[in-house]
Parts: structure tokens; C-alpha cells; sequence
């Protein structure tokens, strides 16, 4: 903890108000965005499946690029979870 941080027993009523706000609305936004990274992933595992299944003995092209899309399905499920940290983060 900051030592120029004042306890929350400090704080007013109003500034309190205003620190608990911004911790829900992040906490909110952060939900809606791990969803939504969830559901996207799962359209690039499906897509991809579909993708490969349906060129598995026609187009080795085609059946690679559903498998790529099922790894990157699967990134995007294991980063938006915590699973495995984000490329940006890695240094």
C-alpha cells in the first residue's frame, strides 16, 4: 500500500462513493470482456472444426487453415480466463 494513500476510514462519503463506483464499473467491464473473448473464441474453435472437418480430404490448405483457427480459438479462451498470459504482456 502507498504510503500517501489515506485509509478508507479517511475518506467522506462522497470520495468512498466515488472509489466503490469505479471499482463495480471496472469490475463490470471486465466481466463483459472476459465474455465476450469467451464467445469469440468459441466461434474461431467451431468455425475451425467446421473448416477442417469438412476439407479433411480435399484441401490440405483448407484443413490447416481450420486447425490455425482452432489454436488461435483456443489462445484466446486460454488469455481471456488467465490460463496463459497475452502476448503483449511477455517480455
Amino acid at each position: 500500500m502507498d504510503s500517501d494513500t489515506p485509509p478508507a476510514q479517511d475518506l467522506s462519503g462522497q470520495e468512498l462513493y466515488v472509489v466503490v463506483r469505479k471499482a463495480v464499473e471496472d469490475g463490470i467491464i471486465s466481466a463483459v470482456g472476459t465474455i465476450v473473448l469467451a464467445l469469440l473464441a468459441f466461434a474461431l474453435v467451431w468455425f475451425g472444426m467446421l473448416i477442417g472437418v469438412q476439407a479433411a480430404g480435399e484441401s490440405l490448405l483448407q484443413t490447416v487453415a481450420g486447425g490455425f483457427m482452432i489454436v488461435v480459438g483456443l489462445y484466446f479462451a486460454a488469455t481471456s480466463l488467465g490460463v496463459v498470459p497475452s502476448l503483449g504482456s511477455v517480455r
